[in-house]
């Protein structure tokens, strides 16, 4: 009988473990499937030691999606806007704040406002909004870095 109950019990937290994985298996919510865009880039001047990471970027204004897949990058320091850069170098995409940290237009999709709404550039990784300039947050491998063209809440 006690051999019967462990057998039962071991069988339920094993059906439980499955759906819970099976239930996770997607991701969570701000992790998106990456698509066929991929670039390497190196830095100038990056040292010898430096690292190669990795990270999942996207860009997009709505439907527009203007960069979408992968960076692998060669830098000493590994900041959003040197990954930003990368993919937008990569489509022939013109930015303007980068640099500085504080994105004011890329392609043709400017900070201003449309229609009554302010529209800008926001940027997150990992889902958590950027608190700071992009110029200043370093990424690690295998992150995802989302740029959105989004109206303000304000």
């Amino acid at each position: 009988m006690k051999k019967k109950f462990v057998a039962t019990m071991m069988a339920l937290v094993t059906l439980v473990l499955a759906l819970a994985l099976t239930a996770c298996s997607s991701g969570p919510e701000w992790m998106w499937k990456p698509g066929e865009d991929s670039t390497t880039y190196e830095v100038a001047g990056h040292g010898p030691y430096a690292p190669t990471y990795t990270v999942y970027v996207k860009i997009q204004a709505g439907d527009d999606v203007l960069y979408d897949g992968t960076v692998t990058l060669v830098s000493d320091d590994m900041w959003a806007n040197e990954f930003t850069s990368a993919a937008l170098s990569e489509k022939g995409i013109a930015q303007d704040g980068l640099s500085a940290g504080f994105v004011n237009k890329i392609g043709d999709y400017e900070n201003k406002e449309i229609d009554g709404q302010y529209m800008y550039w926001s940027w997150s990784v990992n889902g958590v909004m950027g608190n700071w300039g992009c110029n200043q947050y370093r990424l690690v491998d295998g992150m995802y870095l989302l740029w959105e063209y989004v109206a303000s809440t304000y």
